[in-house]
Formats: C-alpha cells, sequence, structure tokens
C-alpha cells in the first residue's frame, strides 16, 4: 500500500487539533461516524494522517474499543504497534505517510448495535519532544441515516476505463465541496484493488488537508501516483474519499473503475489448421476429440478479465462459446468435438473476446468433409464382381444389412438408407431419421426384404446407399461406398 501527504504537491506538516491533539482516526468503510458491520467486505481500513513532526524511529501505537449495544466490552482488538521508518518496504510504515491497519469485519460484528472508540498515540524518536496523542473517535456500529456523498470523478477521464498511457503523470481525483466544508479538514482519498488480483500493495491512500483555497475555488483535486496505476494495469479498482475532522465525517459512493492500456487482441488460431491456397483450414479428423482455439500470447489481458472463446459456425449445434481454459494452458480453450460436424464444408469465425470485446478480425477457418465413409454389408451376399444375393437366401425376416460406424456419429446426426434400380424408383429402406443412441457404437443396421426387391429382374443390378446430414437436415452427405449387387433367384 503507498500512501502520502499531499498539499500543492508538496508534504506539509498537519497542525495539531483541539487541546493540542492530534486528528482522530479514521475507518475507510465508515460514514457520518457510523458503520454498516454487513456492508464490510471481509476487513475494513483504519487510517492516521500524517502528524507534525513525523520522523524514523517513531513508535505509534492505534487502540481500538469496542462496546456491544448492552454497554458490555467487545473482544479485545490488539493493533501493532508502527515503527516508521523510510526503509520500510510497507509505505504506509513511512515517515510522511498515512499509517494503515487493517481489522477484520468480525471485530466490527462483535459489537454490532454498539460503538468502536478509536485513539492512537506518537512516541516520538527525538527524546526532546514529549509523547503526543490524538482526538477520541466514537463511531456507532449502526448503518448511517444519512446516504453518502456523491461519488468523486477522475479529471479528464471520459468512461470508466484509465488508460495509463494518457496519464503519464497519474491521475487526478475530483472532489466536489461536500455540505459544512471547513479548511482545516483532512481529506483521505483510497485508491483499492478489487477483484483478482486485490491485495494491500495494490492499494494506496492519498491525504490532502482542505484550505479556504480550495473553498473559494469550489474544486478540490487530489493526485494519485502513475506506479498506483501501472501496479493495477489490467484490474479492476475502485476509488473512496472521506473527509473528517475531529466531531464530524463523512463518505463519498465508490467510484468503480478499470485501468488498462488500450486491448490488443489479435487473431487466434486453431491448432492442427494448415493453410492451402491461402485459406485456413481444418481436416476434422485432427480434431476429432475437440478443437483448441489459442490465443496468441500477445493478446492484452489483465487479472480481472473474463476470456471467452467463440466458435460461430452453422446453427447452435454448430457454434460454442468455450469460458473455461485449458488446465495446461490459460491461452487455449476447448470447443467440444460435437460442434463440428455441422460445420462440415463450411467457414466457420473463430474469434475470442477480452470483457466483452472481441479479437478483430477473426479468424475465418474452413472445416473440412470427412473423406472416409462406412461401407454397407448385407447377410448372405456372396463376394464377385459383381457381389450377388440370391431371392432365395433372404430370411423371412429380411437380410441384416449393416451400415459402418462413421467418425463423428451423434445423434443429433440423421441417416438414411435406401436402394436404387434402373427398373424400380429409389426405395426407402430406412427413411430420413435420428441417429438411434445404440447405433454410435454398433453401427445402423436394416433389413432387406423381398418387398424391397419386388419389381427388380433377376440378373439385374441394384444398388444399396447411405447417407447422413450433419447439420440438421440442411444438406446431406451422400456416403461414398454404396454396395452393388447382383440379383439372383
Amino acid at each position: 500500500m503507498t500512501t502520502s501527504h499531499i498539499k500543492d504537491g508538496k508534504k506539509r506538516p498537519t497542525k495539531p487539533r483541539q487541546d493540542g491533539l492530534l486528528p482522530a482516526p479514521q475507518i475507510k468503510e465508515s460514514h457520518d461516524q457510523h458503520l454498516d458491520a454487513d456492508k464490510i467486505d471481509g476487513s475494513m481500513t483504519l487510517a492516521v494522517v500524517p502528524y507534525p513532526g513525523m520522523a524514523n524511529g517513531d513508535v505509534v501505537r492505534l487502540f481500538w474499543v469496542g462496546t456491544r449495544a448492552d454497554g458490555i466490552a467487545g473482544p479485545p482488538v490488539n493493533l501493532p504497534a508502527k515503527t516508521l521508518s523510510d526503509s520500510d518496504t510497507d509505505p504506509s510504515n513511512n515517515p510522511g505517510s498515512v499509517l494503515t491497519w487493517t481489522v477484520l469485519k468480525s471485530n466490527a460484528a462483535a459489537v454490532r448495535g454498539g460503538t468502536i472508540a478509536l485513539r492512537y498515540q506518537v512516541d516520538y524518536a527525538s527524546p526532546s519532544q514529549p509523547d503526543d496523542e490524538s482526538v477520541e473517535r466514537t463511531i456507532l456500529v449502526t448503518p448511517p441515516s444519512t446516504p453518502e456523498l456523491p461519488a468523486a470523478t477522475v479529471k479528464d477521464l471520459t468512461g470508466s476505463v484509465i488508460n495509463p498511457i494518457q496519464f503519464p503523470e497519474g491521475i487526478r481525483v475530483v472532489v466536489a465541496p461536500y455540505p459544512g466544508i471547513l479548511a482545516g479538514d483532512d481529506l483521505l482519498v483510497y485508491g483499492t484493488r478489487t477483484g483478482l488480483g486485490s491485495g494491500q500493495n495494490k492499494n494506496t491512500v492519498q491525504y490532502l488537508r482542505i484550505d479556504q483555497a480550495m473553498i473559494d475555488s469550489g474544486r478540490i483535486e487530489v493526485p494519485m501516483p502513475l506506479q498506483w496505476l501501472l501496479d493495477n494495469q489490467g484490474g479492476a479498482v475502485s476509488l473512496r474519499y472521506q473527509y473528517a475532522r475531529d466531531d464530524a465525517a463523512g463518505s463519498g459512493e465508490t467510484l468503480e473503475l478499470t485501468i488498462r492500456e488500450p486491448l490488443v487482441l489479435p487473431t487466434p488460431t486453431v491448432d492442427n489448421s494448415v493453410v492451402t491456397e491461402g485459406r485456413d483450414e481444418l481436416n476434422p479428423i485432427t480434431a476429432i476429440n475437440g478443437a483448441f482455439i489459442s490465443i496468441p500470447p500477445s493478446a492484452t489481458i489483465g487479472d480481472d478479465d473474463s476470456v471467452i472463446a467463440h466458435w460461430k459456425g452453422f446453427g447452435a449445434e454448430g457454434s460454442y462459446d468455450a469460458v473455461d481454459p485449458a488446465q495446461t494452458n490459460p491461452l487455449k480453450f476447448m470447443v467440444p468435438s460435437t460442434a463440428l460436424p455441422p460445420n462440415f464444408g463450411k467457414t466457420v469465425e473463430v474469434t475470442y473476446s477480452v470483457s466483452g470485446q472481441e479479437a478483430q478480425p477473426p479468424l475465418q477457418l474452413f472445416v473440412r468433409e470427412l473423406t472416409s465413409h462406412p461401407a454397407i454389408t448385407c447377410e448372405g451376399a456372396q463376394v464377385g464382381s459383381p457381389a450377388t444375393l440370391r431371392l432365395s437366401a433372404i430370411p423371412p425376416g429380411g437380410a441384416l444389412l449393416s451400415l459402418g460406424l462413421w467418425s463423428f456419429i451423434s445423434t443429433a446426426q440423421s441417416v438414411r438408407l435406401w436402394l436404387t434400380s434402373s427398373a424400380i424408383a429409389e426405395r426407402d429402406i430406412i427413411a430420413v431419421r435420428q441417429v438411434l443412441p445404440a447405433e454410435t457404437t454398433s453401427g445402423v443396421t436394416a433389413r432387406l426384404t423381398t418387398t424391397h426387391l419386388a419389381g427388380i429382374p433377376v440378373n439385374s443390378l441394384f444398388t444399396l446407399r447411405a447417407s447422413v446430414s450433419f447439420d440438421g437436415g440442411h444438406s446431406t452427405v451422400v456416403f461414398k461406398n454404396p454396395l452393388q449387387l447382383k440379383l439372383l433367384d
């Protein structure tokens, strides 16, 4: 967490308050001296503004006294003392910075309906400077009865996305003068990382002492450093301001923002696809267990971003949105094999979106047709050139016809089996119907009866053919392995 005390760009001491006491502590999540325990998200931030004479070696002790609604003392909360040091890697322990402590929500919930009294004590490193203490602030642990103040804005920002490149010196948070504003008020602005990647090291607290010139101008601006923007690149953040004096305090509504440079979203690729005569093509057999969409490593994707890979094919069955990346690679998304067949012989638009923004241009991927087709066999047929089938060999229930399995077979597909002969019109053995569940593992079967062969002269040829529709009947693929037989008596 980074913190600082700023006035007109320079660090300056804060004057002691009433009776020589230092300013009272604040709770970020409070408003109007009230704290709604139910609205605390996990923990609270306690803040102490910079005090005069702040120096290395000072020891600051913050005291929390909770009292339940019935007047009984709440559970003790022992906060660690801070020994200030410029070399401390936690900026909230540096002289000149806002000092912060984190307290779990449960400590406020334990005194719901009661009060929290906060004060702090400073033991100066200089032996010539006597110890000092702050005004005590009492917070009622009940929801505030007054609405929060209007949210802050960011100077020169349109929308809710901050591009750090456009703010090379950081941003300026604009706070409108609030009712009852007074010169000498302490104003804190909390910059907090939210969502994925959150942590104390991603937060900052900036401090400003209100003076009369700010009140007269009607404009209050609090700088937020560029480093905070860079630390939160690609993430979601919030801004919340809070004013306080010894006997009053108020907080603005939270302003939700995203920090990111303009998205760079290059066109994705699909594993095992090839370029043929300038066209991206996919042999479906190479994706029989699913097609993998690969997002280029150069794509701008932040910790908080939602990423969806889109396979925009023919109809609902041929389209798919992949929201979960592969376990081994967060930039790969699998499209199930069931989404391929409706697109055989068609072009699919493949892209991805990052927090709603799609990559452009999409990949135009042609999915090739299957080249391997199943064969038809007939019970009782004799091998030859051509093969033969005797009418006398056909059982009363018909000769068993079998259509072998084909790649990607599923119950979403429709199949047809029929015979042709120069002597008769096409005759269905299986009229168009859906593939049955059992047929996805054993193949399609039917019975060829003598009735099917009626009208075909003995010693003439007939052909058994099969077809499938992969796209709900929009188109039909005739399998390339028909069975031609010569009918004998």
